[in-house]
C-alpha cells in the first residue's frame, strides 16, 4: 500500500487481508416424496432426505411431524409405520 501526504511525499509497506473460513449453516431444499397408500408398514417414502454442510461436518436434524403413519430414519429415509 502507498500513502501520499499533500507535500507528494509518500511512503508504502505490504498490505495483507488474511481470509478465514466461517463456519456456514447446513443445507436442507424443500424437498417431495410420495408413496402409495396401499403399502405396508416399513415400505420407504422416496429417496432418503438429502441434507449436507458446506464443511463436511456432522449434521444433526429433527422433524415436528406428531403423527403415527411415518417414521424417519437416521439415514433420514421416511418410511410407512
Amino acid at each position: 500500500m502507498k500513502v501520499t501526504d499533500d507535500e507528494s511525499l509518500t511512503d508504502q509497506a505490504a498490505f495483507e487481508v488474511a481470509i478465514t473460513n466461517m463456519n456456514e449453516a447446513p443445507t436442507i431444499n424443500a424437498q417431495t416424496r410420495a408413496v402409495s397408500e396401499i403399502n405396508g408398514a416399513g415400505t420407504q417414502v422416496g429417496a432418503a432426505l438429502v441434507f449436507s454442510d458446506p464443511e463436511g461436518d456432522s449434521v444433526e436434524w429433527s422433524w415436528t411431524y406428531t403423527g403415527t403413519l411415518f417414521a424417519l430414519g437416521d439415514n433420514g429415509q421416511i418410511t410407512l409405520r
